[in-house]
Formats: C-alpha cells, sequence, structure tokens
C-alpha cells in the first residue's frame, strides 16, 4: 500500500506539547508553567541520548517575537542532531521579502541532500504568521509567505510506498 510521506510545520510556541511538556488535563497548570518558561527561553536541562529518527520539518520564527523566545527553534536542530549518526550539511541563503522584510533560511539536510530541517528566521518580525493578510490577527504582511513555503516543503516530499 501506499502512503505519504510524513513531515511537520510549527512555530516553536506550537510545538511546546512535543517538548515533554505534561500532556494530561490535570497537569494544565504546571504544563502552562512549563510552556510559559520555555517560551521565554528557558528551558532547563537538556535531555541528552540519542533520539529516534524526525520527521523533515519547516520552522518559521520572527527574531523580534517577544512571546516565544528566538531560542526556541533551535531545539529542532538540536533534536535533530541527537537522532542523527551522520553529520548535516547546512545551506545558508539570505533574502528580502516582496514586503521588506529580510529573512534567513537554512536548509539542514543529509549529504546526499535530503532535505530534513529547513529554518527560516524572519528578522523584524514578532509574533504573528509571516506573509499573512493585513486584515488577520496576529500576521506579519510584511513578512516572507509562510503559507506557500510550507506548501513547497510539503510538496517536495516524495511518496513512499
Amino acid at each position: 500500500s501506499r502512503r505519504s510521506a510524513m513531515a511537520a510545520s510549527v512555530t516553536p510556541g506550537r510545538a511546546l506539547r512535543y517538548a515533554g511538556a505534561p500532556r494530561a488535563a490535570s497537569y494544565t497548570n504546571r504544563w502552562d508553567t512549563a510552556a510559559m518558561s520555555a517560551m521565554r527561553g528557558k528551558n532547563g536541562p537538556q535531555p541528552t541520548g540519542k533520539l529516534p529518527p524526525q520527521l523533515p520539518t519547516i520552522v518559521f520564527h520572527g527574531d523580534s517575537d517577544r512571546v516565544v523566545h528566538p531560542s526556541n527553534a533551535a531545539g529542532f536542530l538540536r533534536n535533530l542532531e541527537r537522532s542523527r549518526a551522520a553529520p548535516l550539511v547546512c545551506k545558508t541563503s539570505y533574502g528580502r521579502s516582496p514586503g521588506g522584510r529580510d529573512y534567513t533560511r537554512k536548509i539542514h539536510a543529509t549529504r546526499v541532500g535530503q532535505t530534513l530541517l529547513e529554518e527560516w528566521t524572519v528578522h523584524g518580525s514578532g509574533h504573528g504568521w509571516s506573509g499573512g493578510r493585513t486584515a488577520g490577527s496576529h500576521t506579519d504582511p510584511a513578512g516572507p509567505n509562510a503559507s506557500r513555503e510550507m506548501l513547497r516543503f510539503f510538496l517536495s516530499r516524495r511518496r513512499s510506498g
């Protein structure tokens, strides 16, 4: 049977549940405290040891975000590195969106070119959806179009059978 290759798209604040924060409803206050601490860049001790293979991931984050600390995006690369025996190849490019925001795009791939992490840092952007509509809440219309880039990323994943 055919199944599509899986990939993930995240904004660092939305991924906190996957970083080990409690999930049970009875732990809501503890999760809220852990989540708020992590979003502010205070993650505490980091786990060690090998991790299982990670899903290919694309991350967008504004470096002026005052809600979710920019250091949260680095956690995806740390986890990816802990899941791999072979080193990753990183290609960095710089650009400017049509709306005028500068950005840095880093592609972390295997030696044979399989992209495992695509990390976008939108310079000067706060806590908002990059490239979103002006009428939307929590959007940054001046940023690169995150929706288009995520669609490109997902459609580039090969199907496995």
